[in-house]
This record gives C-alpha cells, structure tokens and sequence, in this order.
C-alpha cells in the first residue's frame, strides 16, 4: 500500500477526473491527492 495518499481516480489511472481530494488511511482523514499528475502544467 502507498504511503501517498491518492485519489480513487488516479489509483485507477483516470487522473483527469480527480478533484484533488484522496483519503489518508494513516491519518484517516482527508488530504490532497499526492499523484504526480498534479504536479504537471496540464491536467
């Protein structure tokens, strides 16, 4: 299991329909989706 909390979304490779929100299994709460698609000029 990925320490980076991750949309279900992008877990499942539709990273163009995330809205950014993913649940954190560690802290059991909601954070930001930590997917690299985030992280490029386009979505």
């Amino acid at each position: 299991m990925s320490s980076v909390p991750r949309s279900p979304d992008c877990r499942d490779g539709n990273c163009r329909k995330c809205d950014g929100e993913a649940w954190d299994d560690t802290t059991d709460a909601l954070a930001s989706c930590g997917c690299t698609c985030h992280l490029e000029s386009t979505h």
